[in-house]
């Protein structure tokens, strides 16, 4: 879960949107809010499937007449659905970190030549 917070941050990084004029910045800052917003929406899948799992774990051992095994079922199947859910939605993790990465390599390519006069790529 951390690894979500730490991405969620690198998500809200400035350099995340697009150079150039303010319109540009403002462009690409709903891209950005909507990957934030989705991340953290898995963030919260995760925390349902955890807390689901820690109550599966405290109530398997009650006995039937205290939970139901219909209520203990219930709850499995919910923290399995949550579980594989959250997984399939983290496959997408890698490829947005690679991207993260080039974005930034770009960026600071750009800046560097700036920096010695060299005009941008168009």
């Amino acid at each position: 879960m951390l690894f979500l917070v730490a991405i969620m941050a690198i998500l809200g990084d400035p350099a995340m949107l697009p150079k150039g004029s303010w319109r540009a910045a403002e462009t690409g800052r709903g891209k950005v809010e909507d990957m934030i917003i989705r991340y953290t929406w898995l963030f919260y899948i995760y925390l349902t499937a955890i807390s689901l799992m820690f109550v599966g774990v405290l109530i398997r051992k009650e006995s039937d007449t205290v939970v139901s095994v219909k209520v203990k079922s219930y709850i499995e199947c919910a923290y399995l659905f949550f579980s594989v859910f959250s997984f399939l939605l983290t496959l997408a993790l890698p490829r947005l970190l690679g991207k993260i990465q080039l974005l930034r390599s770009e960026a600071e390519i750009e800046a560097r030549r700036s920096a010695v006069g060299i005009k941008p790529d168009s």
